[in-house]
């Protein structure tokens, strides 16, 4: 888990930032769902956006609200 191996490759390649791999066997990283990020590579799930913060599908940093707006709530898919 955290990586995954392309049809025919044996070799295992760790999932980028923004894309995780919960379960092994994938041929492929699965994005973050939108409302949730991941900074690091290799992981098998997603962080929730932070607070004052929004995270678009694939998203590997939580990106603050624009100037003049804000949200207590967690997992904003946009701005």
């Amino acid at each position: 888990s955290g990586s995954s191996c392309a049809c025919g490759d044996g070799t295992p390649r760790l999932c980028s930032p923004g894309t995780i791999a919960a379960t092994t066997g994938l041929s492929e990283c699965v994005p973050c769902e939108g409302g949730s990020y991941q900074n690091l590579s290799g992981t098998t799930e997603c962080k929730p956006c932070l607070p004052g913060h929004f995270c678009p599908k694939g998203a590997s940093v939580s990106l603050p609200c624009e100037a003049g707006s804000y949200s207590e709530a967690t997992n904003l898919t946009a701005a």
